[in-house]
């Protein structure tokens, strides 16, 4: 039997609910199927991942003097498992860039969560050198034959990454203990019981409704309502500071 593993999708699941995380990797079946828009997302992730391959082939290799393209490659530091789009072996420097490819046409917070994970678990088997974003290019419009040199942008984030790397180990550290537990006691939920995959979870028992239907209700605002034992928007305390339209809907309900 393979030893259990976290990988990058796993940790990032982890970062957005840990709830979902720990029910993913206890066995628990997902209450609801991925959706058309969620399939047609994944195609499109594939269809770019494919393209991104010519480019790096056609316009970042020869960038080096002598190098050579790993295509994703999967490596490990028990328990995290990284699998990579693109890695180029510098093989006159004996050193690699790392390339995540991304279908959208810029840069977020996560995409630098997930590019510092595999960065810390590559350096247990390989001398990285930068980091590399390669993205979509906004202001592409095609005339004719696609252009791969237009389509896409490489992103050095190298120097992104760096002020991540503490965080995300201790959050990796989190990650494996929460793995670890026998139940899911004390571990976060989500606030979107419409789109739970594991509702029996993390919403037993929700009353008809929720304080997550407050609309734009501010995350902190609803862990301060959770504190107070507050689930039903009719439960919530009248002198509760909200804005008006919110204020309009607890009233209307």
């Amino acid at each position: 039997m393979n030893p259990p593993t976290i990988s990058k999708t796993d940790f990032l699941i982890y970062l957005d609910t840990p709830l979902h995380f720990w029910a993913l990797k206890h066995d628990y079946n997902p209450a609801q199927s991925p959706s058309a828009i969620d399939l047609f997302r994944m195609q499109q992730g594939q269809q770019v991942e494919a393209i991104a391959h010519q480019y790096i082939n056609q316009h970042i290799l020869p960038q080096y003097e002598k190098a050579s393209l790993l295509w994703q490659q999967t490596y490990m530091h028990e328990p995290f498992l990284a699998r990579t789009d693109a890695l180029i072996h510098d093989q006159q420097q004996d050193c690699y860039d790392l390339c995540e490819v991304k279908s959208a046409s810029s840069l977020d917070k996560e995409d630098l969560y997930d590019i510092t994970f595999q960065w810390i678990v590559l350096t247990y088997s390989l001398p990285l050198r930068s980091a590399f974003l390669v993205h979509l290019n906004k202001e592409y419009r095609r005339q004719g034959e696609l252009n791969l040199a237009q389509l896409f942008v490489r992103e050095d984030v190298t120097e992104q990454v760096e002020p991540y790397k503490n965080e995300i180990r201790v959050l990796m550290q989190a990650a494996q203990q929460a793995f670890l537990q026998d139940s899911p006691q004390g571990l976060a939920h989500c606030r979107k019981p419409d789109e739970c995959p594991f509702p029996t979870l993390c919403h037993p028992a929700l009353p008809e409704h929720p304080i997550y239907e407050i609309s734009r209700l501010h995350k902190n605002k609803t862990i301060l309502l959770e504190e107070m034992g507050v689930r039903a928007v009719q439960e919530v305390p009248a002198d509760f500071k909200l804005s008006v339209k919110q204020q309009a809907y607890v009233d209307v309900i």
